[in-house]
């Protein structure tokens, strides 16, 4: 019997063993789990790294560190999914129930107008219904068919086969 298991003797030689490796997950220190925290709760609200890792107190390069533990990046995941709805609804708000903007006389606010914004309303209903609202490009002739193409051309007579002479046809 060898003193050494054939999995130590390869990695005596250099080589990898057979079996897939199984890192276990490191406990985090406390300080780490709670800028961790930190960040994804204000990037849930924000929308914006630069900003989250700001208000986290940690450099935006540390996030893209972050991501390589699995449960981190799925819970990444999961705040830029709730800053996208909130997105979504500040942009549904703005579009159809609109935003009241003060309307001044002389330098006194005198009333308010409500404001609707087109663009997004335009942008909301081509991610709702991009079949429907979509920017159409036709890229076919009459009917769906071939597009009908004609090529005409001078060519001067030094530059013909014949010679310059005459084509009679």
């Amino acid at each position: 019997m060898s003193p050494r298991s054939p999995r130590r003797q390869k990695k005596a030689l250099g080589q990898k063993s057979q079996r897939p490796s199984r890192q276990r997950e490191r406990p985090l220190h406390a300080a780490t789990r709670l800028k961790r925290e930190a960040f994804l709760a204000a990037y849930a609200q924000l929308g914006n790294i630069t900003a989250a890792a700001k208000a986290a107190g940690i450099e935006r390069k540390t996030h893209y560190l972050w991501l390589r533990d699995r449960r981190y990046k799925r819970a990444a995941e999961e705040a830029e999914a709730q800053a996208t709805e909130r997105m979504e609804q500040e942009a549904w708000r703005r579009a159809v129930v609109g935003a009241d903007k003060p309307v001044y006389w002389r330098g006194v606010k005198v009333d308010t107008v409500k404001e609707y914004s087109d663009v997004l309303l335009i942008f909301l209903l081509k991610a709702r219904r991009p079949e429907r609202y979509r920017e159409r490009y036709e890229h076919s002739g009459p009917g769906g068919g071939p597009i009908p193409a004609e090529v005409s051309f001078y060519l001067p007579r030094n530059m013909r086969d014949d010679g310059g002479r005459p084509i009679s046809g």
